[in-house]
């Protein structure tokens, strides 16, 4: 592998980082909002070049130890020295992007010493066109989709926990409900939700949970147990998509690879896989 070397973003590079990450967006949305939230502030960015000056790959580490690796092919992926290096600049608690490129940080890691990983694979989704029509009229008769906003927290919050501790925490931490608490008022405050209503009870939700250049990712996607299986997901999740149809955005998901029902309900509103994420955990 020819060995490359690594550079710390500044200002005078920005535009060739942002132009590799807007070629390639629709595999790392949440590391494209990383970066454009940037601004030379508490996360880190690096970015290796090959012989004749072309950015092959980025690195961002967010302060709070999440790892976004945007890799090229392998064997122009930088030298891996200098990744381990980059990944010293303070601890990680976990890595995410395609498949690949996560695995090859966790490879790093583990001549390091690292031999616990909680690995979580999804498949990798996306809809670049308007959800199809029947998705905007599945679900129940009285099912009502609507915005929703800061005054619907108390009714969402059981919702928002169950969805972490089904779909997010992973196996060696913890619920914690203030933290969870907090995290929904965020997301009220910042991302577009929806929330599915049966004679006036919350029974579903979905949200945008990162936005990058052109694209929106869709995520917290929740559904009681007891309505599952009704169409409720297709629904929010197609309402959705067309709210941002209307901004005239790109549309980003991944669902877990072993969740059957939920990759129908997405494949219902027309979204196509594409790829593989992975979510690493490290304990």
């Amino acid at each position: 592998m020819t060995e490359l070397p690594w550079n710390t973003l500044k200002g005078e590079a920005k535009g060739r980082v942002r132009a590799f990450l807007e070629a390639r967006e629709s595999l790392c949305v949440p590391a494209c909002e990383r970066f454009l939230a940037w601004d030379d502030g508490p996360d880190r960015i690096w970015y290796a070049r090959d012989g004749e000056g072309a950015i092959v790959s980025i690195l961002i580490l967010s302060a709070t130890g999440i790892l976004y690796p945007v890799l090229a092919e392998p064997d122009r992926a930088g030298n891996h020295s200098g990744i381990a290096h980059c990944m010293t600049a303070r601890r990680i608690r976990s890595i995410q992007g395609q498949a690949g490129a996560v695995a090859l940080c966790e490879s790093i890691l583990e001549k390091r010493g690292q031999t616990r990983f909680e690995r979580i694979d999804y498949a990798l989704m996306r809809l670049d066109a308007s959800p199809l029509a029947t998705a905007l009229i599945a679900g129940p008769d009285a099912l009502v989709i609507r915005r929703a906003t800061h005054e619907d927290a108390d009714a969402l919050f059981p919702l928002q926990a169950a969805y972490e501790k089904e779909e997010v925490i992973p196996a060696y931490a913890s619920f914690k409900p203030a933290a969870s608490r907090l995290a929904l008022e965020r997301i009220l405050g910042n991302r577009i939700v929806l929330v599915a209503l049966v004679d006036g009870v919350i029974v579903g939700k979905a949200n945008t949970n990162a936005r990058s250049f052109s694209r929106d990712q869709i995520g917290g996607v929740y559904v009681l147990p007891e309505w599952r299986g009704k169409g409720i997901a297709t629904r929010l999740v197609g309402e959705l998509c067309a709210v941002l149809n209307d901004e005239e955005r790109g549309i980003n998901l991944f669902v877990k690879q072993r969740n059957t029902p939920a990759q129908r309900a997405y494949i219902r509103v027309g979204f196509e896989e594409y790829g593989d994420y992975r979510i690493s955990y490290l304990p």
